[in-house]
């Protein structure tokens, strides 16, 4: 406000707070959520197997693309604009196998409507 010719909290640093304790979904639950997704779709299996198994944020699985699938490895575009590269176990494979369902091309994870999530 122009009231003083320097600011006085110029060379003050904040405090770093402590960041909130991550937890994971009990294995239990995540298996009871992996086997409802079975139930409902190959894509919705597929897209909780890469949620839970490969670690992949929602934006990230849904984005995922089959061009992007080299073996057992998935580069997929994360938080930043930047990519890296995911290995996906067997379970993990085998769902988004069974959700491409032969397709060569496009997104991974498809909606009941065929579109991309």
């Amino acid at each position: 406000e122009g009231q003083l010719a320097q600011n006085p909290c110029q060379h003050i640093r904040r405090p770093r707070g402590e960041s909130a304790p991550r937890h994971g979904l009990p294995l239990d639950k995540a298996q009871l959520v992996i086997e409802t997704a079975r139930g409902r779709s190959r894509s919705a299996h597929a897209l909780i197997w890469l949620l839970t198994g490969a670690g992949l944020r929602v934006t990230e699985a849904c984005k995922a693309r089959i061009e992007d699938l080299q073996g057992t490895l998935l580069t997929v575009r994360v938080k930043g604009g930047g990519s890296q590269i995911k290995p996906l176990s067997k379970p993990v494979l085998e769902a988004v196998h069974a959700a491409i369902d032969g397709r060569t091309e496009g997104h991974i994870v498809l909606s009941q409507w065929q579109r991309p999530m």
